[in-house]
């Protein structure tokens, strides 16, 4: 037995090594930084340390590069900072100056917060020298700062954003000379709120000629006067807030039509709760004069929505918690080009008939409950939004709905996007959703159905539908109508956590042949013994975490053998030999499944004595300590292990051999880059999916891999996406388009709903072909990381962008453009073999 044992033992570190060697071929390793100053001990996520130098206590989180210094008793200067960080934040300290080489060793910083000193009055100049790679910097809650001197900011050649809010500026002039353009040459936001300025005079700003800036933000400053010429300075000015000041409409006319007349290109105005209790029709009439596309009223108070003045260039309209009870049915009749309007938490009881205009195409009457708040009835009358033809997104949460029946939906033929979570909504009649015939989303979660009420042609119509939420609505048992999803055979994603959901019936996910996501999670069930996915081929990521499942089974084995990603923590896994049989196949067998299984760091939850192991270390130790035997193995079955293992190891060698010898014919007999296996013609090289807060960094790399041989093309949505068309459509069409995806991956990234989004929709097209890799730009808060995106990150090696060393920068576009020019076939090696 233990030689049978050895024998098993070295199949596996062979086939583990040979793994190891063929995912060391593609050389896709993340890139780490070094430390600047010193060790690290790698093990640690956070290092607490007193600097003995300056005297300030410093946390470092190593993993996200990001550190805090404070103490205000002893910390009195800058501090020594030992680990390489992207973050530092210098917070309630006695520093009481930023002097000119506090920052020497910490070139490489994308942001700095100085916030909360209250003995923090001066920066020197030249503080900021060879700081070039810092983009955003924080100055705020410094009581004693009165004052920022010309140079302060000199070195911050590609710094876009500074905020200066609640320091101890008593006017603008005192600190706007450090602003200039010589110091500041990318700066595009500034923002400058909660200061007691009072004025904003003609030559504040005049220290600012030639700036850079696109977006100026004076909230809550108690300005009761601008002067109408003070914003002149502004060339470029797109964005401007001026929201909860004392400003009245006289004043904001006169500085709208110096903008005008000086021919600044503003496009977006806020005037964010400036008391406003009727609607400003003088001020109105002059913005509806201006080129400015974007108005925000929000916060304001209009109990009813009057009339507005002709406003022909408006587009978008943000009316948000104005208090309003109803709209005039002619409300928005000289404002044409209307498309987005946004009427969330007002005192609405139906969608108020000045509000159904045909040319919208995003409305959005949501209502968000917070102490207990709860809204008076919504009514939906039948055919409410007959004329609505082109409206794509609709948001009714957090109404008091309660019903919905079948003709209320009728006329929005070309709706996408709609959310009904947490209206209350416990009825909807079949058919109710027939008109929906290019719905793609639909959120119901929230709702307290009785699913008494499910009958097969709930969702008749619904044929387009790929995102389906029912997260949170008390179903209980699913015992639902077995065919209850018959008619979703485009469904992709399909979310039913927070259930209570006691049992799974067989058959029931069936229908849905296209599902690719399913999420099960904090429910009630325990293991099953069926197949849920026979008939689901496209499924892989599967959320089944905080149930009962206490053992995991044959059937459940050959669900997840289909999954790419599956969620199983907080389970009571119990570790007893009647469990092993299974799990132990998955070991010897299915290495795939296994790693999977590796990922969740599954735990014994009893017996007690192994609940400080997975219950893949407890499979190890009982196979050590020969335990279990009977249960798990005999010598024959051992044997047949042994032959079938060396049998998949030749297989791999040979197939590495040929997937070599191919891929160098493939290149030497094919220039192309742009031909799938299928011989289908490619439009882009690669999909680029990023948020629109790292297009810096974007138009650098497709400057580098568009200008330079051998040249890629690469799908970006800013130059690439027809204009007029919605956005999903032009993803989807551009992913169809695209060989590869390259996600470009930053704290931005995964705030944003549509970078998500794209995440979900192309995750199965790339993945199956292994056409994906991640750029992790920057730190990545992990704790806000989706599921989706962190199990992604976990299974799938990424390159790492380095902000600091130009041989590593050339290091990161070799082995981008060798992912770029792998052929999509069959020959392409599982990268989870790196893990």
């Amino acid at each position: 037995m233990k030689i049978a044992r050895f024998l098993v033992t070295l199949c596996a570190v062979l086939h583990v090594a040979m793994g190891n060697k063929l995912a060391a071929s593609y050389d896709l390793d993340e890139m780490t930084d070094e430390p600047l100053i010193g060790n690290y001990p790698s093990d640690e996520s956070c290092v607490l340390d007193r600097d003995s130098e300056s005297g300030c206590l410093c946390r470092h989180y190593l993993k996200e590069k990001f550190i805090t210094c404070y103490d205000p008793d002893t910390c009195k200067r800058f501090p020594r900072i030992r680990f390489p960080t992207f973050t530092i934040r210098i917070s309630t300290t006695a520093i009481k100056t930023l002097k000119a080489n506090d920052l020497l060793n910490n070139t490489q910083l994308t942001m700095f917060k100085i916030e909360g000193n209250d003995q923090f009055s001066r920066i020197e100049p030249g503080a900021f020298n060879g700081m070039s790679k810092l983009v955003n910097l924080s100055i705020t809650h410094n009581r004693n700062l009165v004052s920022l001197e010309k140079g302060a900011f000199d070195g911050l050649t590609n710094l876009h954003t500074i905020r200066l809010n609640k320091n101890g500026f008593l006017n603008l002039k005192t600190f706007t000379v450090s602003l200039n353009a010589n110091s500041l040459p990318k700066l595009t936001h500034l923002i400058i709120t909660q200061m007691p300025f009072a004025n904003v005079n003609r030559d504040d700003f005049e220290d600012l000629v030639n700036t850079t800036i696109t977006s100026l933000n004076l909230f809550t400053c108690r300005i009761s006067y601008i002067h109408p010429e003070s914003l002149t300075p502004f060339r470029n000015l797109k964005t401007l807030g001026l929201g909860e000041n004392n400003l009245n409409t006289s004043n904001v006319i006169d500085v709208l039509k110096v903008i005008v007349q000086n021919k600044i290109p503003l496009d977006y105005l806020s005037l964010f709760n400036l008391g406003f209790k009727e609607l400003p029709r003088n001020l109105l009439e002059v913005i509806g004069k201006t080129n400015i596309t974007h108005l925000t009223l929000t916060k304001n108070k209009f109990e009813i929505i009057e009339q507005f003045p002709k406003m022909p260039k408006i587009t978008r309209l943000d009316l948000n918690e104005v208090l309003a009870l109803n709209i005039v049915p002619n409300a928005f009749e000289f404002l044409p080009n209307l498309k987005n309007l946004y009427l969330s938490r007002n005192l609405f009881s139906e969608v108020p008939k000045g509000a159904r205009l045909a040319q919208l195409k995003n409305l959005d009457i949501s209502v968000l409950k917070y102490n207990g708040y709860s809204p008076s009835y919504f009514s939906l009358y039948d055919k409410a939004f007959v004329n609505m033809t082109n409206l794509s997104v609709m948001n009714l949460s957090g109404n008091n709905i309660r019903k919905l029946s079948k003709n209320v939906f009728i006329g929005l033929s070309n709706l996408t996007i709609m959310s009904l979570k947490n209206s209350y909504v416990f009825f909807i009649e079949n058919s109710t959703f027939v008109p929906l015939r290019n719905l793609i989303y639909l959120d119901l979660s929230d709702n307290r159905f009785a699913t008494r009420y499910f009958e097969k042609y709930l969702f008749t119509g619904l044929d387009k539908l790929e995102v389906l939420r029912l997260g949170h609505c008390s179903i209980g048992n699913l015992q639902l109508p077995q065919d209850i999803f018959e008619n979703l055979r485009s469904l992709k994603h399909l979310g039913l956590e927070n259930n209570d959901i006691k049992s799974l019936p067989s058959e029931i996910f069936a229908p849905l042949v296209n599902l690719e996501m399913l999420d099960l999670s904090n429910n009630n069930f325990n293991s099953w013994d069926f197949q849920l996915f026979p008939k689901n081929n496209k499924i892989t990521e599967f959320y089944v975490s905080n149930n009962k499942i206490k053992n995991i089974t044959k059937s459940m084995i050959l669900d997840f053998n289909k999954l790419q990603m599956i969620e199983l923590s907080k389970n009571p896994f119990g570790c007893y030999c009647s469990d092993l049989a299974a799990l132990n196949e998955v070991i010897e067998q299915n290495k795939r499944v296994a790693g999977l299984l590796k990922q969740n760091h599954l735990n014994c939850s009893f017996p007690q004595e192994y609940a400080n192991l997975t219950i893949l270390e407890y499979l190890e130790h009982v196979n050590n300590t020969e335990q279990c035997v009977n249960v798990l193995v005999n010598n024959d079955y051992v044997l047949f292990i042994i032959m079938g293992c060396f049998l998949v190891m030749f297989v791999i060698i040979v197939m590495y051999l040929l997937r070599n010898y191919f891929y160098k014919c493939y290149i030497g007999c094919h220039k192309s880059r742009d031909f799938n296996k299928n011989n289908v013609h490619f439009e882009y090289d690669a999909f680029v999916s990023y948020s629109n807060e790292d297009h810096a960094f974007v138009d650098k790399l497709v400057k580098t891999l568009e200008n330079n041989y051998p040249h890629y093309r690469l799908c970006v949505y800013q130059r690439d996406f027809q204009i007029g068309t919605l956005i999903m459509e032009s993803i989807s069409s551009s992913i169809q388009k695209s060989k590869k995806m390259l996600l470009i991956v930053s704290d931005a990234y995964i705030k944003s709903e549509w970078c998500l989004w794209e995440v979900q929709a192309a995750q199965k097209h790339y993945l199956q072909q292994n056409s994906l890799v991640i750029v992790k730009l920057g730190d990545v808060s992990k704790e806000k990381l989706n599921a989706s995106l962190s199990l992604l990150m976990k299974t799938r090696i990424y390159l790492e962008w380095d902000y600091k060393d130009k041989k590593k920068e050339s290091v990161f576009f070799r082995k981008l453009r060798d992912f770029l020019s792998e052929p999509v076939s069959i020959f392409t090696i599982d990268r989870n073999l790196q893990i």
